[in-house]
């Protein structure tokens, strides 16, 4: 999945690895869509 600030792309490993970017993309970060 594209990151929208950075355009990092994300692997699914990456959200289970770091859960919380998850929680910053449900909650701020999906705001721009």
């Amino acid at each position: 999945l594209p990151e929208p600030l950075t355009g990092k792309l994300w692997k699914l490993e990456d959200f289970e690895t770091y859960p919380a970017l998850l929680v910053l993309f449900r909650s701020r970060d999906f705001r721009i869509f």
